[in-house]
């Protein structure tokens, strides 16, 4: 005779043997669908705001990339799973420095070593322990700023100053054809998703700064480079001037952050805004993948 159990007790034990079932296929299916996410770059991509955060030490999941994250979670082959946030950016960074170690990076902890950015984004491939899946790219704003902070630059001519900024514009291209080159080259991030990330012009929030009169030229040469490097990698460039013309002011810190005029940072809306431009539309990505593949393959072919 089967002793009958009672009925709270035996829905218990059911539910227990059936997680015990599921619990494997649960994990796999976590293990499967998690991935990572590496933020390269500058201030912008260490999500820089005011000068006051500039001062604190940050492991950079937040300003764009903690956003796009949180997106990249939603995506069906996530699952649901927030990516794992790897930043390596670092604030003062620009295409020079990012392979030597002359920019400060006690700020952000994610480096444990005195070594360069490139060398930490090679570490941080080679240690990811789930797909890499996206890469984001904000570089080129810094060498802009060097050029703009030569301590002879507010003498020098319209002519000379125009030809600093296409100097460095070649700097830019150099290096991100370098950096771009690296990642479609590697298994881990051949077929990553990557964005390099465009600039916009903050000085008409402040338009007695005297950088307005060439920052606009500066912006869109610089978003110019990006742009053709981009296409050259298979990458997506992320043109995010559009959506803060007009609203330089609202979205970023060079008017309400002493000394005013000076501050080029987006503020948190400003990151939202930007992190809105990275998701892609319909059938965006998958064409992109598509371009990225080809892009590894001509390489190859070439090597």
């Amino acid at each position: 005779m089967i002793r009958a159990l009672p009925v709270g007790r035996s829905l218990m034990m059911v539910l227990s043997a059936a997680g015990a079932m599921l619990a494997p296929q649960l994990a796999d299916s976590a293990r499967a669908s998690a991935s990572t996410y590496i933020a390269i770059g500058d201030s912008y991509a260490w999500g820089y705001t005011t000068f006051a955060s500039g001062t604190v030490s940050s492991n950079g999941d937040r300003g764009y990339a903690s956003r796009y994250a949180d997106h990249l979670a939603t995506l069906p082959i996530n699952a649901g799973i927030r990516p794992t946030v790897v930043n390596v950016g670092l604030s003062g960074e620009n295409s020079q420095s990012f392979f030597n170690t002359s920019v400060p990076r006690a700020l952000n902890p994610t480096y444990t070593a005195d070594i360069s950015q490139s060398a930490r984004l090679t570490q941080a491939i080679t240690d990811a322990t789930s797909p890499i899946r996206s890469i984001s790219i904000s570089l080129g704003g810094g060498d802009l700023i060097s050029v703009a902070t030569a301590p002879d630059f507010a003498t020098i001519t319209d002519s000379e100053r125009f030809g600093r900024i296409l100097g460095a514009m070649n700097n830019v291209t150099n290096s991100l054809l370098t950096i771009l080159g690296d990642l479609r080259s590697r298994p881990q991030t051949a077929a990553a998703d990557i964005l390099v990330l465009g600039y916009f012009d903050p000085f008409p929030g402040f338009p007695s700064s005297p950088a307005t009169p060439f920052s606009g030229f500066a912006i869109a040469q610089l978003n110019g480079v990006l742009n053709l490097v981009a296409q050259q990698a298979g990458a997506r460039f992320i043109n995010i001037a559009p959506a803060f013309a007009g609203r330089e002011a609202e979205l970023s810190h060079i008017a309400d952050d002493a000394p005013l005029g000076v501050n080029i940072h987006p503020n948190v809306a400003g990151y939202e805004v930007i992190a809105q431009q990275m998701i892609p539309g319909p059938g965006t990505s998958a064409a992109m993948l598509a371009l990225g593949l080809v892009a590894t393959r001509r390489r190859r072919a070439t090597v």
